[in-house]
Formats: structure tokens, sequence, C-alpha cells
């Protein structure tokens, strides 16, 4: 296996999930004729523009190249045939100007960003969270600020034990990211509440554990702060589905189905949260 050319793609797959970027594997699936594309062969691209591997070189990985530019931009998969011959090619397949003879289809794979998930808090509902969520294509950082609790996270993509003012920017925090508070105090669960707000980031979802006393509490305080603040439509507290169950493990898988559920789209599973509005008592959304 360590002469296979491939070998090193897959391995930069693996970092390429990991890192939580897009790509776009490029597969030569047929080849015919003469022609330096050989079925297998592979082209790893990521986002940022860094390539591994090779579709043949020349002509045709330039017109691949550009392929993968609008793969990126579209965020869809698709299958494309070139033509490496003077002759008139077959109408599904693009001319290279090539003059190799040959034919050759290529598989262009997009491969997502893991989902960004921030979890504000490495207790014992945390680490649950990451055992839970690990296995799902989520892109997991812990914030903590204590170390010695921080040590004790397992399995998480990063585990920082910086303050949550240094943390919350669009760098750590991108659009449509998830963000978990679930720390060991009350007034920090709500000054990483208003820190998100004032810093005008824009999570899909952020879920704050609570009781619906606590909930209260600091959606008041926040209505009050962040009058008519679009993301306060955004907090879900009490958090996670209206399952049951008082253990750690138990509030995670709620609070990963919760999750699961708004990352899809899903209608009409019951969620335990305050409307960000004047109401007194816990809404339904789905």
């Amino acid at each position: 296996m360590s002469g296979d050319p491939n070998l090193d793609i897959f391995r930069r797959i693996v970092d390429l999930k990991e890192s939580g970027q897009a790509g776009v594997l490029a597969t030569v699936i047929q080849a015919e004729g003469s022609t330096p594309a050989r079925p297998g062969i592979k082209m790893l691209v990521h986002a940022d523009g860094r390539r591994w591997g090779t579709v043949g070189g020349g002509a045709i990985e330039q017109m691949a190249l550009q392929e993968i530019r609008e793969i990126l931009a579209n965020r869809a998969s698709i299958l494309r045939k070139y033509s490496l011959g003077e002759e008139s090619p077959a109408d599904d397949a693009r001319p290279t100007g090539m003059w190799c003879g040959g034919s050759a289809a290529i598989f262009f794979e997009y491969i997502p960003p893991a989902l960004p998930a921030v979890l504000f808090g490495g207790g014992h509902v945390g680490r649950a969270l990451v055992t839970h969520l690990r296995n799902s294509d989520w892109h997991l950082t812990v914030v903590d600020t204590r170390p010695e609790i921080a040590r004790g996270v397992e399995g998480a993509d990063r585990v920082l034990t910086v303050n949550h003012a240094e943390f919350l920017t669009a760098e750590n925090v991108p659009p449509g990211s998830f963000v978990v508070i679930a720390t060991h105090s009350h007034q920090l669960d709500l000054q990483i509440a208003e820190t998100l707000l004032a810093a005008g980031l824009e999570p899909a979802y952020i879920g704050m554990i609570a009781s619906r006393r606590k909930a209260r509490t600091i959606l008041d305080h926040l209505l009050a702060k962040f009058p008519g603040h679009a993301m306060l439509e955004r907090l879900y507290t009490p958090i996670g589905l209206d399952i049951g169950g008082p253990a750690p493990d138990e509030i995670a898988v709620s609070i990963v189905a919760e999750m699961q559920a708004l990352r899809y789209g899903k209608r009409g599973n019951r969620h335990l949260r305050f409307a960000a509005s004047a109401n007194s008592s816990p809404t339904e959304a789905s």
C-alpha cells in the first residue's frame, strides 16, 4: 500500500474533514484511447486552493480546476466528460484542445465542511455532547477557562482555555454555526450570550442550558439590552427536545436531537424554548 499514489489523497481527505473545510475530490472514472488520464487517479483540492494528486495534467487538469472552483461555489457534485482529440467530441463531452486522441470522464465529488459547533463548558454535559456529536460530521470546539476541566475533554477537534470574549469572533463562529452555552456559572452563561449578540455574529442556533426560571430571567435581561435583535429568535432555552431524562447523557441526547432537527429543517418537533417576545411562558417552536 505504500506505493499507492492515492494513499496520500485518502489521508488528506481525513485531514480535510478534521479541519472543518470544504473541498472537492476529482476522480477519473473512465478513460479511452490515448490520454494521460487513467481510471482511478485522483486530485483533491481544498477550498483555499491547496491541491494534491492529478487527473492527468495539461489542459484537462486546468479545466478540472476551473470546474472545481464552480463546484465549491455551487456546493454540488457533478460528472463531466472531456474530449482529448481533434475529432468532433460527443455531445456531452467538452473539448480540451489536446491532441492525445482519447476521452475521459471525471467525477467531481463536493466534500462539504463539517458544520461548526461551539460548546461553552467542558463539564459533564459538554463532554457528553462531544461523545454524541463527534461521529455526525460536526467540527467541535469546546471552550472552558478551567484548564483542569478542559484536560478532561476527549474527542473534540479543538479544546481551548481562552476567555469567551477573546474567542467570539467571526473566524471562530462563522455564520451558520451551532452554539451551546453550558458553563458552570449562570452569570457566565449570560455574559457569553451578551458578548455573542453584541459581536454581531450569526449562528444558526444558540442553545442555553437553563431551568424555566433561569431562562425567563436571562431572556428578560437580553430583551431589555438587545431589543429586536434578530439572533434572539435563534436562542433556545431551556435547551433540547422535550424527551425527558436528567442525566448528562440524556440531556446531551435531547440537545443533539434538537440540533439535528434544526440542521436538517425537520418540522413538528417539540422544542422547549422561550420566544424572544414579551410572552411569559415557554412556546413550542418547530
